[in-house]
C-alpha cells in the first residue's frame, strides 16, 4: 500500500547545483502524499518502508543530498530523520517510550 502511494514522488536526476532544492522538492512531495492520504503516515511509521517505490524514493533523496557534498553517512540519516518527514515522529516516538519505559528483569 505504502508503495503504491509513494509512486507518485518524482526523484530528480542529482544536480549539484540545485541539490538543496530538489531535496525540499522530495521532502514536501512526501508530506503532500501524507496529507493527501490519511492513515499512509501511520503505515510508514508502523513499518521501515522498504518496498521498491520507498526505496527509490529514499535512495534518491541520498543521491541529491550527496550531490550537495553530505557524506554518505550524514546523507543517510538526514533521509530518513529530516525533521519535515513523517519518520522523524517515528523517531521522537521510539525516544519517548524508550525514556518512560520500565526496565525488564532478565
Amino acid at each position: 500500500m505504502l508503495d503504491r502511494v509513494t509512486e507518485s514522488i518524482a526523484v530528480p536526476e542529482p544536480d549539484p547545483d540545485h541539490w538543496m532544492d530538489q531535496a525540499k522538492d522530495i521532502i514536501r512531495s512526501m508530506r503532500d502524499v501524507m496529507v493527501a492520504k490519511p492513515g499512509i503516515a501511520a503505515v510508514a511509521v508502523a513499518q521501515i518502508p522498504l518496498g521498491p517505490e520507498a526505496l527509490r524514493v529514499s535512495e534518491g533523496l541520498i543521491a541529491v543530498l550527496r550531490a550537495g557534498g553530505l557524506s554518505t553517512k550524514s546523507s543517510a540519516s538526514r533521509s530518513t530523520c529530516c525533521p519535515s518527514t513523517p519518520w522523524q515522529s517515528r523517531k521522537r516516538w521510539c525516544a519517548r517510550r524508550r525514556a518512560t519505559s520500565r526496565p525488564t528483569m532478565r
